[in-house]
């Protein structure tokens, strides 16, 4: 099985997306390949259910307002747990198994997402903790591919008075 080899393709794609759900036989790329923001959404797939059952796992209920998962306070930090934590690390983990040289971060490490709070639909609920790239520095990934690493980035991006917003809230 060839190492994974990685190229960055965009900022704001990369950061809105994420290399979740990851399966050993998926790892078999060629050098140098490219995944579209579409590819990485696949990939992305079973992120969601990790951080569904930990959050029923942990009593908390699910609500959704059009689609995006409403983020409390509480649920933030079990999306910090499970998404920069436990699921970044499992990926970082079959990609080091399969050659490649991955390091885990979030949009939080070093401000490398920054977030500004999504307002939801007019007349709904708040969504709460949920939030949209509002910049990227892009320098913090450069870094890292310089020294031949490849980021895998938790979608969890930061204000700058240091909130913490769920960036992919389902």
């Amino acid at each position: 099985m060839r190492p994974l080899a990685w190229k960055y393709t965009g900022t704001k794609e990369l950061a809105s997306q994420s290399l979740a759900g990851l399966q050993p036989d998926s790892l078999s790329l060629p050098p140098g390949t490219q995944l579209s923001s579409k590819e990485l959404a696949k990939l992305s797939q079973p992120l969601k259910g990790a951080l569904a059952t930990s959050l029923g796992k942990l009593g908390k209920g699910r609500e959704f307002v059009d689609g995006m998962r409403v983020t409390d306070a509480e649920t933030m930090k079990i999306v910090e747990m499970v998404l920069g934590g436990a699921v970044n690390k499992e990926i970082v983990a079959l990609i080091n198994q399969h050659g490649g040289r991955a390091i885990g971060v979030t949009g939080k490490d070093d401000g490398l997402i920054r977030a500004r709070k999504l307002n939801g639909p007019a007349g709904k609920k708040d969504l709460g903790f949920v939030g949209e790239v509002a910049a990227v520095r892009p320098e913090v990934i450069r870094h890292l591919e310089d020294g031949g690493f490849i980021p895998v980035i938790a979608p969890i991006g930061i204000d700058d008075e240091g909130q913490s917003y769920n960036i992919n809230a389902d």
